[in-house]
């Protein structure tokens, strides 16, 4: 039997495949902000979320780009933040030019997640100030190591 991308991502969240994940050596214990994750799709939060929560990080979310403006406005701080390419309201672009004006943007690094991710949209996103550009669907070893690698660049810019 064949599973959907959530299906599998849902299933390394509460599955015996979630210890060697867990099991992974990464920088991600180091981290002490949440992430907050950004997307319309309510389905992809909870796989996003189940996979970092299963490495103990914390996390919040949002439904679009304006709600994670709005978090952060009110006080939210975080070093990483993934957020969806194509939202309603506010998309990721956008989400990242809003941000490079808020003092609460500063150093924080953004890694834009899309399903259908043309070269001229990674293009854009990285003008924007993407720190990486992941697409869907994702390696969950491979989305770790792009966000220890972005907590990592975060925490430098920062000091």
């Amino acid at each position: 039997m064949k599973f959907s991308f959530l299906e599998q991502m849902v299933e390394i969240g509460v599955s015996p495949k979630a210890k060697m994940f867990r099991g992974m050596q990464s920088n991600l214990s180091g981290m002490n902000k949440p992430i907050l994750i950004i997307d319309d799709d309510r389905p992809m939060r909870r796989a996003l979320r189940s996979l970092l929560e299963g490495h103990a990080l914390d996390c919040k979310e949002a439904d679009d780009g304006l709600e994670g403006l709005a978090l952060l406005d009110g006080g939210l701080s975080v070093d990483v933040i993934l957020t969806d390419y194509h939202m309603p309201v506010i998309d990721g672009v956008n989400f990242l030019k809003a941000l490079a004006y808020r003092v609460s943007g500063q150093g924080v690094q953004v890694i834009l997640l899309s399903g259908n991710m043309t070269k001229e949209m990674e293009r854009s996103a990285k003008q924007a100030g993407a720190f990486a550009v992941v697409s869907k669907p994702y390696d969950p070893q491979k989305l770790l190591a792009v966000i220890s690698r972005a907590s990592n660049r975060s925490k430098k810019t920062k000091s």
